[in-house]
């Protein structure tokens, strides 16, 4: 069961960062954020008359309380001015191409925020409230903090913020953030004053947070290489992560990809990837090589963190942490993307099932 609890902190004074509730531009974000649940309730009410389930379960409601989706847009990122203080960039309210569940508990009809950036738009009968994993912690935070709660995504990369809530007290925005208890294969959530504590409690520093927004951005730029399933398929054919998990005896096609796609990225020398290729493949076939597989750059469930430093100039290495996070992301995008348009009812499935059927969408 997952357990809750408030965190206070004094907070840390950030030159040109305001720490406090104001800082999200609150009032206007609080208009907007009335005038999104307006249109969401208007949005249900007209899709109701078109589908007879939802027009029944509204008809036995005594109250609707929706549970917006936000993005945090972008969050803290540098200015390009020289004194480096912070740009303080608003939620936003306008991202509308995702679905919304729809549960009812208590007479209440509890309007949810599907997880998936990728789905078409509207509203999805889910039925009575029951301990469907994902959106019990919408639903109990919905139940508890009522009509003040919407759903956060801080990042492009996680999965449209199921775990990150904000909820408005005495005319103040405050943030639920979640971490995962591995003892209990469950989720702990605590209450945050301000976003500041937030973003450093989850990021590790306000600094770091920004690095990976602006990533983020970067990622979402390159979207444009991905705009049909095609496209997504033929990245994931090209990807050595994809073999890895598909075709993980296939040891030859797997490095091969791997130096493919490092060279591409930062132009090897030939010198360079022969000392590579040399020290890889020598590790990989070293005893314990998979004990390790938590580095910064892995192949085959192995560290190869220190053979790729150890071969690389400074500026080499530095290019291609930037450029293999990059296409990282984009091979986690394309990658969503085919779930979400060929398998829009993943949640009944297992995760077994789901990589074979990815596997022949991929392939095949």
């Amino acid at each position: 069961m997952a357990t809750y609890k408030k965190i206070i902190t004094a907070g840390v004074l950030i030159p040109g960062l305001f720490i406090n509730a104001r800082c999200f531009g609150q009032n206007a974000f609080l208009n907007g954020l009335n005038d999104y649940k307006q249109h969401l309730h208007v949005q249900l009410i007209q899709f109701s008359h078109k589908d007879s389930s939802i027009k029944k379960t509204l008809a036995k409601t005594d109250s609707i309380i929706i549970i917006p989706y936000c993005r945090y847009n972008g969050g803290y990122i540098f200015s390009p001015r020289a004194d480096n203080k912070y740009n303080l960039l608003q939620l936003d309210t306008t991202f509308r191409s995702i679905a919304y569940y729809l549960y009812w508990s208590n007479r209440a009809l509890y309007v949810i925020p599907n997880a998936r950036e990728f789905s078409d738009s509207g509203f999805v009968q889910k039925g009575d409230y029951d301990s469907d994993y994902g959106e019990i912690p919408m639903v109990n935070f919905g139940q508890h903090y009522s009509q003040n709660l919407f759903n956060i995504n801080m990042l492009a990369r996680e999965r449209l913020g199921i775990y990150t809530f904000g909820f408005i007290d005495n005319d103040e925005i405050k943030l639920i953030g979640s971490d995962f208890n591995e003892r209990r294969k469950d989720f702990d959530y605590s209450e945050y004053e301000n976003i500041c504590d937030y973003l450093n409690h989850k990021y590790g520093s306000i600094e770091k947070y920004a690095e990976m927004a602006q990533t983020d951005e970067k990622i979402r730029s390159l979207d444009r290489l991905i705009t049909t399933m095609e496209d997504c398929k033929k990245l994931m054919r090209a990807s050595y992560r994809q073999w890895e998990v598909d075709f993980p005896m296939d040891t030859a096609h797997i490095l091969s990809l791997f130096f493919n796609e490092m060279d591409s990225l930062i132009s090897l020398r030939p010198s360079q990837l022969i000392m590579l290729k040399k020290k890889i493949i020598e590790s990989i076939k070293e005893p314990g090589y998979t004990d390790f597989p938590n580095g910064e750059f892995t192949l085959m469930g192995g560290d190869i963190t220190d053979i790729i430093y150890s071969a690389l100039t400074r500026e080499q290495y530095s290019q291609y942490q930037q450029r293999a996070g990059l296409l990282y992301g984009l091979w986690t995008r394309a990658y969503n993307k085919l779930e979400y348009f060929y398998l829009p009812n993943i949640q009944t499935i297992t995760r077994e099932e789901e990589k074979k059927m990815m596997k022949k969408i991929i392939f095949e």
